[in-house]
């Protein structure tokens, strides 16, 4: 090699070095610099939940931007299972093992009661955003998330029977949260009628005739959007004299809207609040709100959580585990406290059209 080659190759190896060495520097991986705690996210992008999926990315992107200017770097890692639990069960494969994520953050009662069974023996902490409770019983590296149904349900139940409705049904999803919603409300009416359904039917007519003919005065039902569009249809179409009552995430604005009439006299369980500040820091960075204030709020506060736990523990799994049940209460989303490595909310309630009662 003469003089000339030898000095381009030199040259070139050099250059290497430097685009190296900014790259490394980049995700925080210099000397003496921490490496990025790395938290995949599994939620839904594109399938039915896809607007709770984006609000969900909006507040832990909010979270890492915090984080990072505390010195703490964060690396997100999103997927999309588009609310198919076999699409969710290999996405958290890929994650652990390709990505190498240190935790999971994983929404919606499909995706958890998949995943679950399936991170049983895994090392990996992994927070569950869902109603269902049972995917913390897999691992004691397991946390959970979401409203509490059961509390949510006997809530409604409670305010009905103040309003002295003598019967209250339950328009039961085949999933465990509608069986949590159905304990609840049977804490109150221990003889609640219930009709079952399989999430994806359309067509409540039968079921909502027979709790009516059964002499239900008011029927509360858990689920999604599309449940209560259906139900509350099938209600105006009949003429059926039915109070409603749910979750106020199932009913939405579009919702409130479509069905103003067929809600009033009817109750909604929901997170007490979310904070002014929480909703400036979203406004500030983006320009405009999420679709559910909810998703963002709760992935803003649990990625802040799980990511805190593991810089004070140096990533070591049980020390982070214990950190993370240590979790202060935070304002966000009103959070109070993880019991049982359950998150604890305070829960409120408002009018079937969403005025706090």
């Amino acid at each position: 090699m003469d003089l000339k080659v030898a000095g381009i190759v030199l040259a070139v190896v050099v250059a290497l070095g430097v685009v190296l060495s900014g790259a490394f520097e980049l995700t925080g991986a210099v000397a003496g610099g921490p490496l990025p705690v790395k938290i995949g996210v599994v939620t839904d992008f594109t399938g039915p939940a896809a607007s709770w999926g984006e609000s969900t990315r909006m507040g832990a992107e909010l979270a890492v931007a915090e984080l990072e200017g505390n010195g703490m770097p964060v690396e997100l890692v999103f997927e999309d299972y588009k609310l198919e639990s076999r699409l969710a069960v290999t996405s958290v494969q890929k994650l652990v093992e390709v990505d190498g994520v240190d935790a999971l953050y994983v929404e919606f009662n499909p995706g958890s009661l998949a995943v679950a069974p399936a991170m049983a023996d895994s090392r990996i902490i992994s927070m569950f955003d869902a109603a269902a409770e049972s995917p913390i019983d897999y691992s004691q590296l397991s946390f959970k998330t979401y409203l509490d149904y059961r509390a949510g349900c006997r809530q409604l139940a409670q305010h009905f029977k103040a309003d002295g409705v003598k019967s209250v049904g339950v328009l039961k999803a085949n999933i465990e949260f509608g069986e949590l919603c159905l304990q609840g409300v049977r804490e109150i009416y221990p003889d609640a009628p219930v009709q079952s359904y399989d999430l994806g039917e359309a067509d409540f007519s039968t079921p909502l005739a027979r709790l009516l003919a059964s002499g239900t005065g008011a029927v509360v039902q858990v689920g999604f959007e599309s449940d209560a569009l259906n139900s509350l249809r099938v209600i105006r179409e009949k003429n059926l004299a039915l109070r409603y009552g749910s979750s106020d995430d199932v009913v939405t604005q579009r919702v409130r809207e479509e069905y103003a009439s067929e809600l009033k006299g009817g109750w909604l369980f929901g997170f007490a609040s979310v904070s002014p500040e929480f909703k400036q820091e979203i406004w500030a960075k983006y320009g405009r709100e999420p679709f559910n204030y909810y998703g963002a709020a709760l992935a803003y506060t649990h990625v802040k959580q799980i990511a805190r736990a593991l810089y004070a523990c140096g990533r070591e799994v049980e020390c982070a585990v214990e950190k993370l049940s240590e979790s202060p209460a935070d304002a966000t989303i009103g959070f109070k406290r993880f019991e049982g490595r359950a998150a604890v909310f305070d829960i409120g309630i408002t009018s079937g059209l969403g005025v706090a009662k």
